[in-house]
Formats: C-alpha cells, structure tokens, sequence
C-alpha cells in the first residue's frame, strides 16, 4: 500500500496518513470480529463502558511502515468483566496478523494516576483518536487529562518533556549534524517537533501545528519550515522502513548513498550526489531542531522565586544592555533600534562576551527575522572592529558565534560562512557537518585555555587571538568546491582580511594559516620529524614563533573538532615534539635551554597542583629531575601529580594498574 501510493507521486506525509487510515481499519475489522464472540447484550455493554484509542504516533497519524501501533484500551468501572478477555482476543489477533502493538489496558482513572506520574505515557495521551467504542469516554479522558495532568501542572509537565528529550538526545546524538543521525531521535529529528507539539499543548491546549499558528505561538514562516521538514524527514523515515523490511530510523551512509542514487539527485564538481542529499536533510532538522528550541525556550515557565532573583541579580549596562545571570535584554524600544543595524547587533554580541552572557532566545528570534531586512553592504570598520574585539574573548565565543549564525548575522560579517552550512563531508573520518566542526574547533581552542599541558600553555600565550579564532572559522570554508579546498580558503581570507580591515601584517598570518592549516599535521603524522631538512623546510614556510605558536594551537582544535577520540596522547606527542623542535629553530634558542626552561614549567606546574609542603617539595623535586624528560613532556600536569602520590604511598612489593574508559569511543 505505501510502496503503491509512493510510486503514484504522493508524499510522505500522505503516506503515513494511508497508513494510519489503513491499520485503524484493520483495527475496527478485528474489533469486529472478536465481538462476534460475545452475546448482543455483552457486545452493548462493551461498546457503552469502554473504548480502544489511537495514542502517541498513531494518534498523530504519522507512522511509518513497520512503526509500533500505539494503543490505549480504556473502560468505566461499569465495564463488563469480559472486556479484559475481549481485549485479550484483540491483542493476539493483531499480533498473529503482523502488527506490532504497544498497547496497555487501563480503567479512566487509572490511566490519569498513570499520566500523573509516567512523563512518556501522559505525553502519548497528548494526540488521541477513537477508533472503536464510547466516544464520550473517550472526550472526557481527554478533557480531564488537559485540566488535571497538564494545565493545573503546566511548568511541571513541560519540565518533565523536556527532561525525557534531552535524556534521550544524550543517548542518540547530542549534535544536529552528525552524519549519521536518527531521523526519530537525535537532535533535529522528529521527536523535537513532538515536544515542540507538547509544550504548545500544555500552553494553548493545541499541539497541530496549524492550529499554533492561529494562536500566534508560531509564526507563518516558522509554521511553513516545520510542515516541509516534518515532510521531508517522514518521506525519508519511511525510506528507510521499505527498504529495510523492518522499523529502522538510523540514516546510515549505505542509506544516505541509496536514497542520493534513488532520488536522481545531481552532483557537481565540488560535491557528489550524497552530500547534496545530506545537506538538504540537515537544513530541515537544522529548521526543526531551530524552532523548537526558540518555542521551548519562549513557553518554558520559570518559578516565581527565580523570575525575582534574576530580577534582583540584573543591572544595566549603558542605559541600553538589561544584563542578568545568564542573558542580555533589550527594552522594546531598544530592541526595534538594535535589529535595525548591523553595527549595533555587533555591539549587542560584544557586549554578552565581555559580561559572559547569551543574548535572550526572543531577542535572537528577532534579530533572525530582521536580517533580510538589513541592506547588503560593507562591514563599516566600526562592526568590523566590534566583530574582532568579540573575537578575542575565550569564554563562551563558540556560543556567542552559533548565535550569530543561527540569527544570519555572522555571513553578514563573514560571507563565506554561508557556504559552509548543513555542508556535509562524506567520509569515514569527520563526524560532523563543516559548520558544526567550525564551532567545534572554536570551541575546542577555548578549553586549551584551561589545559595544563602545552597547548594550554600555547594558547594563553597567543596575543592576537582574533587572528587565531578567525582562522578556525575559515579553516574549512573552502570545501566543497571543485579546486582543493586550502588554495579556496586563502582567497576567502584575503578576502576576509580586507573586508574587516586586518593590517597587512596580521592578514598575512591569517592567510597563512587558513592556507596551510594541514601543514603541520601532515609533517607531523606522516613524515619523519627527525629530519633536519624537513624541520629546515617547515620553519622556513612558518616564518616567525608566533605563526608557529597559532598553527600548533589551531592544529590540536581541528583535530579535536574531527569526531570523539580523534585527538589522542599519540597524536599531541608528535605534533609538540614538531613545535618543540620548531621553536627552538625560530627562537634562536639553544636545544638545551628550551628543554631546561620547559622542564622547570612542568615541576612548577606538577609541585603546584600536588599542593607539596615545604618538607615535601625538595623531595618531589629530586624524583622529577631523575624521571625522564619524555614522560614529563608527553604527560599532564595532573596525572604526574597522581604518578607521584601513588609511589608515596607504595608499599615495596605494591603493583598499581589504573584505567579508564571513554565513553564515547568505548575503549579503555
């Protein structure tokens, strides 16, 4: 039935609406017929106490082929004792005929009390439909669950959604972009629209969609980019269930090959048929995963007592900014004069990272719908000299910069960005979109400033570290396209450099490391750093200690941003034995003093975090002077401090083995 109508031109969502129209009715046939079994005055009864109700999916009307039927049988008290055997008969006849039930059987209270207390099953009784039975029973389940479960516990359950959402995120995908999502339940799919749903239901007492939009709680063009990607990702999950025979939702690489090759989708010279697939897919569960948070966040009732403390704890910053404990606000008048200019949306963004806040999600919501509005011209130099101070800051700057370019603002600044959006790499090695990894990078950079090790040393000694952060958001905007991706990111940073108005010798560093961003990996991981004409080669192409410094940093962030585990203890060894080595090159420094000096920042680092009393101190001193120079270059601070106070403790005969396992790469 799905294959035929999906072959006659129909759409995904039509599809599941024939499938839902179909297993209701083979529903009623079974009802039926297992009524037969009963005498008329029995069947009567039955159909006047009790009821068999379409919940969850199959409520809503959008399952897939091989989707669980969910079902609720419901029955006054008044109930004949045989509905529990009728309901029996139902259930196995359904089973032997194919259908996957999830169903449960419960009295109207009991299905309230069960609602009061089960997050997953009061949000299954949020879209329900009657398929057989006492219709009024069943409008009256519905009536006394919105009063009673929802609305007199509106900030209670919408909590309690948003709880089991962010749970199961954790477990099938935190990120939107990862390239190889569950359309149902990573971040972007399905279940977003559903809590999306959920919370408008407690809201407004609706949860179609449409009928939000007659409420205003969405907006008509919000309205219209959820029913396309709610299409769009149901034609694809249906996909998915045909071609696999059984419920399957993980859109896998073999599937997203599949789909591009069925879907006659074109390629072009910078990217083959799948990754113009996967970039469509992700820009609508990027448009789902976007306005469903902005909705939950808009709904989401606060507690009277936090609404006064951040109150209390809020001040004003020149007679414009309302900063609070997390967000910047605008007052209505300020907010209009702000999304109305570039320079000042800047000056909004510079001030949340100088007092480490977010811009409100409503005051993002309206500067997004401004943007078109802003005419197309040069960044004046006093945006591009805010854009550069916000850049500076390490904190929260990923954050502040997804903001910005979920808002449209960051491609006004830097239009290259736009390129890199949903843009998919399709590989065994990136786990994630070109942007997500953007941000990733950028983030990764940040946390070096908290890392003892000497990429954190590194990275508090970068001065310029706007040049740095600007690097990792240009790195990879060069992809996609048919000339090698570095030779485009040169050209877009020269561009760059321009447009923000970089001096000439800071726009040739910058330049020099978007270009050549791979350089040191490459030499590093592939060849043999020993080689004195390599090193010779490659400092000679980096030029100055600061370029080094930038490159070595940038290099472990892009790493980092590649997927979960990728950056490893083997791979930082070789890549700071190479930024050792280069550094005393271009330095003018002797082999031996670097070593030295380096050597003494890490004793000074361990004796501070093992917190040693003066008695101790000497004696910590002389064990690190004998251990080798190799461990304590390729070893944080923090583990030789545990190194150190386990062979305190050690009896002679003592053996101590420790391990860890990661979670995300499952490995010990």
């Amino acid at each position: 039935m799905a294959r035929k109508r999906i072959s006659g031109g129909a759409t995904g969502l039509q599809v599941a609406a024939t499938i839902s129209q179909g297993t209701d009715e083979f529903l009623v046939e079974l009802v039926g017929n297992a009524l037969k079994a009963y005498p008329e005055a029995i069947r009567q009864k039955l159909l006047g106490s009790s009821a068999m109700v379409a919940v969850g999916g199959s409520g809503r009307g959008d399952t897939a082929p091989f989707s669980d039927v969910d079902l609720l049988f419901v029955s006054h008290r008044s109930a004949p004792p045989e509905f529990t055997h009728f309901v029996s008969n139902v259930v196995r006849d359904s089973w032997d005929a194919g259908l996957k039930l999830g169903h449960s059987l419960r009295t109207f209270d009991d299905t309230l009390r069960m609602a009061r207390h089960d997050t997953q099953f009061a949000t299954s009784l949020v879209d329900i439909r009657c398929l057989w039975g006492d219709s009024q029973l069943v409008a009256d389940l519905q009536r006394s669950f919105q009063r009673n479960i929802v609305q007199r516990r509106a900030r209670q359950f919408i909590e309690d959604c948003i709880l089991a959402r962010e749970l199961e995120r954790a477990q099938y995908g935190a990120a939107v972009l990862q390239l190889e999502p569950d359309i149902k339940r990573s971040f972007g799919g399905l279940r977003d629209l559903h809590l999306l749903r959920w919370v408008g239901f407690a809201r407004y007492g609706v949860s179609d969609i449409d009928a939000l939009r007659r409420n205003g709680a969405l907006t008509l063009e919000d309205a219209r980019r959820l029913v396309l990607a709610q299409e769009y990702l149901t034609s694809v999950r249906i996909n998915l269930h045909l071609s696999a025979g059984r419920p399957h939702d993980l859109l896998s690489r073999d599937d997203q090959l599949r789909i591009a090759e069925e879907r006659k989708i074109p390629g072009t010279a910078g990217q083959r048929p799948v990754e113009r697939f996967m970039q469509e897919y992700f820009a609508h569960s990027l448009a789902i995963a976007d306005i469903s948070s902005r909705f939950v966040t808009r709904n989401r009732q606060h507690r009277w007592l936090q609404r006064a403390v951040d109150f209390a704890m809020s001040y004003r910053v020149d007679d414009i900014y309302l900063i609070g404990p997390e967000t910047v606000r605008l007052s209505a008048r300020q907010r209009d004069a702000t999304c109305r200019s570039l320079e000042k949306i800047l000056q909004l963004y510079r001030t949340a990272s100088l007092h480490g806040v977010m811009p409100e999600p409503t005051l993002v919501e309206a500067i997004k719908q401004r943007m078109a509005e802003l005419p197309e011209e040069p960044v004046s130099p006093q945006a591009a000299q805010l854009f550069l101070d916000l850049l500076k800051r390490p904190g929260h700057l990923s954050a502040l910069l997804r903001s910005m370019f979920d808002a449209g603002v960051l491609e006004r600044v830097l239009p290259a960005m736009e390129h890199t959006r949903c843009l998919l790499q399709f590989n065994q090695y990136h786990a994630y979109t070109v942007d997500e990894h953007t941000f990733r990078a950028v983030a990764a950079a940040e946390a070096f400033e908290h890392d003892s090790g000497p990429v954190g040393r590194a990275y508090r000694g970068i001065h310029h570290k706007e040049l740095l952060h600007l690097a990792l958001l240009l790195h990879d905007a060069g992809k996609g396209y048919e000339e090698d991706h570095s030779e485009i990111g040169k050209r877009l940073a020269e561009d760059a450099a321009v447009r923000l108005g970089i001096p000439e010798h800071q726009r040739d560093l910058l330049v020099f490391l978007v270009h050549r961003h791979l350089l040191m990996a490459t030499l590093a991981f592939r060849r043999d750093i020993s080689d004195t004409e390599l090193l010779l080669k490659f400092n000679h192409q980096v030029g100055s200690p600061d370029a080094l410094q930038m490159l070595y940093v940038l290099t472990a962030a892009d790493i980092t941003a590649v997927g979960p585990g990728v950056w490893n203890d083997w791979k930082a060894e070789l890549l700071t034995i190479l930024y050792d080595r280069s550094m005393i090159w271009l330095s003018g420094k002797s082999h031996l003093f670097a070593e030295q000096v380096r050597m003494q920042r890490v004793v000074d680092d361990v004796l501070r975090i093992a917190h040693a009393d003066p008695d101790e101190e000497q004696s910590l001193r002389n064990r690190l002077q004998h251990a080798p120079p190799h461990y304590l270059f390729a070893t944080r601070p923090e583990r030789i401090a545990e190194d150190l106070a386990i062979i305190q403790r050690r009896k002679a005969d003592d053996i101590e083995i420790e391990g860890t396992y990661d979670n995300e790469t499952r490995t010990i």
